[in-house]
């Protein structure tokens, strides 16, 4: 600080004589560190132990350092963080921090240990830790549109307690009858013929398909030859029979190459009790 007025009271009087018994204007460091980002907020907080510490807050990490410029921690932030405030700890040789960040979190820390998480409404860009007349311990924030948030660590204590019971002997014949009981009533609910709806004696939907023994006299088949030779149909005539109601029914025909359908799609009308026969024409590709 001597240096600092010295240089200064220079620099004001502009005297010639002065400036070369005091050095002139230009100061120089004791101490420099790199810290390799902009540093977002710079604390020396006075309740120190056996050696002052600094402690800088950058974009994405947290510095202390001693007051001799040697590197004490360093924490690498995995967030953006907006303001933090060191505080004093219970134990010794340890420094508490109060870290807010921009996701509206904030974050307790000794030294590089995250101790308490908690969730506010807002983005913090100040923090301080408050003592009322009858509260003690307050963690007041700010946020940047001026909303001002009073909240304590921890959660309520609960006062419940729960009341006692009477205490009595179990009636163990009770309790056996009971047991009884209960094992009936699931035996007779895990029955299959309770819980699987009876099925009638007649099916819902059947589907039968007759195929003709003899190819068709006249070739139904999509392509009449291949390679001057023609190709042969026979005809499949496919029986659907419902016992109730069905609505927008379809019938799809699958087949494997080299097998052919002239049609495999078929839109049934509405199926009711009886249904009529819907033939279609089955066609081979192959000799």
């Amino acid at each position: 600080y001597e240096t600092l007025a010295v240089a200064t009271d220079a620099e004001s009087r502009q005297d010639s004589d002065l400036l070369p018994k005091t050095g002139g204007k230009r100061l120089t460091p004791d101490w420099t560190f790199v810290l390799g980002e902009q540093a977002q907020d710079i604390s020396v907080p006075s309740f120190s132990h056996s050696s002052s510490s600094i402690l800088v807050l950058g974009e994405r990490n947290l510095f202390c350092l001693r007051d001799n410029g040697q590197i004490r921690f360093m924490k690498k932030l995995e967030f953006n963080p907006s303001c933090f405030l060191p505080y004093a700890s219970v134990k010794d040789g340890t420094t508490n921090l109060l870290l807010g960040t921009h996701n509206n979190m904030l974050l307790i820390y000794q030294d590089v240990t995250l101790k308490w998480a908690a969730q506010l409404p807002f983005v913090p860009v100040a923090v301080r830790v408050a003592s009322f007349p009858e509260l003690k311990g307050v963690v007041v924030s700010l946020s940047s549109d001026g909303h001002l948030l009073s909240s304590y660590l921890g959660t309520d204590p609960s006062f419940f307690s729960t009341p006692k019971v009477d205490a009595r002997e179990a009636d163990y014949e009770q309790v056996d009858v009971e047991m009884k009981k209960l094992q009936k009533f699931i035996r007779e609910a895990t029955r299959t013929q309770d819980i699987l709806p009876k099925s009638d004696a007649a099916e819902d939907l059947s589907v039968k398909s007759t195929v003709c023994s003899c190819l068709d006299i006249s070739s139904q088949a999509l392509i009449p030859d291949i390679d001057g030779l023609p190709v042969p149909s026979v005809t499949v005539q496919v029986k659907v029979k419902a016992s109730s109601v069905l609505q927008s029914a379809k019938l799809s025909v699958c087949i494997q190459p080299p097998l052919a359908v002239s049609q495999d799609q078929f839109d049934l009308e509405q199926m009711g009790k009886q249904l009529e026969d819907h033939p279609f024409i089955l066609r081979l590709d192959s000799k």
